[in-house]
């Protein structure tokens, strides 16, 4: 296969997917709304494309089972057969075959679909639903031979623009008659005959083309097989009746144009030419085409995170410029400061030597002396004086161009952290299949509502979210939706609801999964953790604090396994998808009323804004989205309450954390006089960090740590800052958890002890950019 044929399944391929994304979203719509005619359009649209562009790239069996879907999709939107639920069932399992087909020849392995078997499938229930007794198998499709089809086609000579035309209008519900007319040659009006059966065909449709063309029929030449191509609604007997003129007419036939066999006998008559067929089959509707290409362009995935790489490199190097700016300022301070301590030496040196001459001050050569010297020193004070303005104009410039700089680099990282962005919709749209096909399996009835679809994240963050969001649903779906008979019991409507919902709150995406279904008992969670050694039976928890439980590996309140869920696993992997990407996650629960996970997501993972603060002389950045406030205090106003450390932030007790003492920091800084609090927060919980300095605050790049480093508890990754200083970025949501749940001791900060000692060695190594690459950071 050469890189061109490769390049066009490639194209084929992503667009099939797309496609069939699009395909399942109108099946559920028209699940919801059964008379839909749109959606059923729709779907017969797509798939009709599909089994072109199927064929165009020679994926014979995908292009088999289309066609005849196809057929079933014709029916429904004639009316033929009804849309019930086993329609639908056959609908979605139809795009599961096409799903399945595709991704195998796109990932060049072996399909274990039976096509001929699953093409009966599609048979069988198209007969069962027509009553009919006789059921058309695949061979028998195949009987109908090229020669006997070439023939209905031999004289028609049909370029790209009529078959668009001829596709637009069976988009539209049109449909391509042949019309056979053979004229009489004795009739006096023989010549007219052609454009008199035009005129009338004109009345009963769109006639897309004729053999011979119109301007022909119209000469003086009489041409007595005429055949002319038309788009209609009508009835062939209606059709034949309004064109029979027996003074011209000898003989009518009219038969339906299938353009699929055209273009089998079309191929065979001139040399496949992959690319020309492809651009036909995507032109359904030229307008929109022309507007699709002017609006959208197809970009790898690679080349966006490449770019974003370098924009990570500029917002580095644009934050360097700040430290060379502070730099250059001191710089010009010292300057002024040492000309004016050069002028002032220079005045008292004249005074001086001026009260010691007064006697000869009035010779003339001395006069003169004092002169040329007075002139020398104002000749070198201006020289210098100049070299201060040129100075000061030069970083007036510099700071210019800085500022210039760095609005640039705004706008590239902000267009290219838009570019990064896609509607949490394609995350979302996955859903109402899933939610169908198992409340089916467990006899349940939901419905999903969802809102907010048009909320945008950076990709690599909706990617991370699939898995999370998926095992929420189906645990909301298995555990908390009740049976139909026990919510009407319950006074609840017997149809149970799920909710999803995203909006954004700051730099944060907040994602809602509510259900209202029977809630959950945190006493009972507390139990079962107990059980399984979770947790000691004396141990004094919150509500909430025991509701955390059922984020542990292989937890499990399910009294029996099901194919749903019941296994224990599922919820930890939310939870630790989530720490991937900074995000948290919440619960808020009332048992018989249903349960809301939220989940607060960063909205980008490449860049972020950070604080960066000062522990016995390290750098560690702390995310901005995180912070609430920042506090200036003594070492007096620190207290110990119940062995840990407090700190009181107007009427609230808050629990103080130390850099220092959580990451085994040797003491840098003698006789301290204050602190700075930095007060930060994760899942409604507070945690005073104590740092000794804050630096300020700048646009970081997060790098990925590879080495071992990554386990120590409080790291989320490094980046490097404008000045060439390695900074570790903090996990908050881990440094909250610590900091609350009390388990930090003075001396005993954490039992990965092993993990400090190199976290301190890594710290020590990484002072430069070769040897940040050589410890595993990205």
């Amino acid at each position: 296969m050469d890189d061109y044929i490769k390049s066009l399944l490639k194209d084929f391929f992503e667009e099939a997917f797309e496609m069939l994304d699009r395909l399942e979203e109108n099946i559920l719509i028209l699940d919801k709304d059964r008379d839909n005619v749109d959606a059923v359009q729709e779907i017969f649209r797509a798939v009709h494309t599909l089994k072109g562009s199927a064929g165009a790239v020679e994926l014979v069996d995908t292009q088999k089972y289309a066609h005849r879907f196809e057929d079933l999709l014709d029916l429904i939107r004639d009316k033929k057969i009804n849309v019930d639920d086993s329609t639908i069932d056959i609908l979605l399992k139809g795009i599961d075959i096409l799903k399945e087909l595709i991704n195998c020849a796109s990932n060049e392995s072996v399909c274990s679909i039976n096509i001929e078997g699953e093409i009966k499938k599609l048979d069988d229930f198209k007969n069962s639903k027509l009553g009919s007794e006789t059921q058309t198998t695949t061979e028998d499709l195949n009987t109908e031979t090229s020669s006997n089809i070439s023939n209905k086609y031999d004289n028609l000579n049909l370029d790209n623009d009529i078959l668009n035309t001829i596709r637009e209008h069976k988009d539209d519900g049109l449909k391509i008659k042949l019309v056979y007319v053979k004229f009489n040659s004795e009739s006096p009006m023989r010549t007219v005959g052609g454009v008199q059966v035009f005129v009338a065909l004109k009345e009963k449709g769109d006639i897309v083309t004729s053999v011979p063309p119109l301007q022909n029929l119209e000469g003086d030449e009489f041409y007595q097989d005429v055949i002319y191509l038309l788009a209609t609604v009508e009835e062939d007997n209606d059709i034949i009746n309004d064109i029979t003129f027996p003074e011209t007419t000898d003989e009518i036939r009219i038969e339906e144009f299938v353009l699929e066999d055209y273009e089998k006998i079309a191929a065979s008559k001139k040399s496949k030419e992959v690319s020309s067929a492809i651009k036909d089959e995507k032109n359904v509707n030229k307008d929109k085409k022309i507007d699709r290409q002017s609006s959208y362009l197809r970009v790898e995935s690679d080349r966006i995170d490449a770019m974003m790489n370098q924009v990570g490199e500029l917002v580095t190097n644009k934050s360097s410029y700040v430290q060379y700016d502070d730099d250059l300022s001191s710089y010009g301070k010292l300057i002024s400061t040492s000309i004016n301590d050069i002028k002032k030496y220079y005045r008292d040196t004249i005074v001086q030597i001026l009260r010691k001459f007064e006697d000869y001050a009035q010779k003339k050569e001395i006069k003169d002396l004092r002169a040329n010297y007075i002139n020398s020193f104002n000749s070198k004070l201006n020289e210098i004086s100049k070299i201060e303005d040129d100075f000061k104009y030069t970083l007036d410039r510099y700071r210019s161009s800085y500022q210039l700089l760095t609005r640039v680099t705004n706008e590239l990282q902000e267009t290219v952290m838009k570019i990064r962005m896609v509607p949490i919709a394609q995350t979302f749209n996955r859903f109402p299949r899933l939610i169908r096909d198992l409340s089916r399996d467990l006899g349940k009835e939901i419905k999903l509502e969802m809102y907010g679809e048009d909320t945008e994240l950076d990709k690599s963050v909706i990617e991370t979210l699939v898995d999370p969001l998926v095992h929420i649903i189906r645990n909301a779906v298995d555990h908390g939706i009740e049976m139909p008979e026990d919510r009407v019991n319950a006074g609840k409507p017997r149809v149970g609801t799920v909710i999803l919902q995203a909006s954004h709150e700051g730099n944060l995406i907040i994602i809602k999964i509510s259900d209202d279904g029977k809630g959950m008992q945190p006493h009972k969670i507390f139990e079962s953790a107990v059980k399984k050694g979770l947790v000691s039976a004396d141990a004094k928890l919150t509500e909430r604090e025991m509701l955390e439980y059922i984020f542990a590996p292989g937890f499990s309140t399910a009294s029996k396994i099901t194919n749903v869920s019941g296994r224990g696993v599922g919820m930890d992997v939310v939870k630790k998808s989530l720490e991937k990407i900074n995000g948290t996650v919440g619960i808020d629960t009332e048992y018989g009323k249903g349960s809301t996970f939220s989940l607060r997501i960063p909205l980008t993972v490449a860049i972020i804004q950070a604080l960066i603060v000062d522990a016995e002389k390290e750098y560690y950045a702390v995310p901005i989205n995180s912070i609430l406030e920042t506090i200036k205090i003594e070492p007096t106003e620190i207290h110990e309450l119940e062995g840990t450390e407090v700190i009181k932030v107007r009427d609230e007790v808050v629990n103080v954390l130390s850099i220092k003492e959580l990451f085994r920091l040797p003491s840098r800084y003698t006789d301290i006089k204050s602190y700075y609090a930095v007060i930060i927060s994760s899942e409604d919980k507070k945690v005073a960090l104590l740092v000794n300095n804050l630096i300020g605050e700048q646009d970081i790049v997060i790098k990925t740590l590879k080495d071992s480093i990554t386990k120590s508890e409080g790291i989320a990754g490094a980046t490097i800052l404008g000045d060439g200083t390695v900074s570790f970025i903090l996990d908050i949501q881990t440094i909250v958890g610590l900091g609350t749940k009390r388990i930090i001791e003075r001396g005993k900060v954490n039992t990965a002890t092993t993990s400090k000692n190199e976290l301190r060695s890594f710290i020590n190594k990484l002072k430069n950019n070769e040897i940040l690459e050589a410890n595993g950071i990205e």
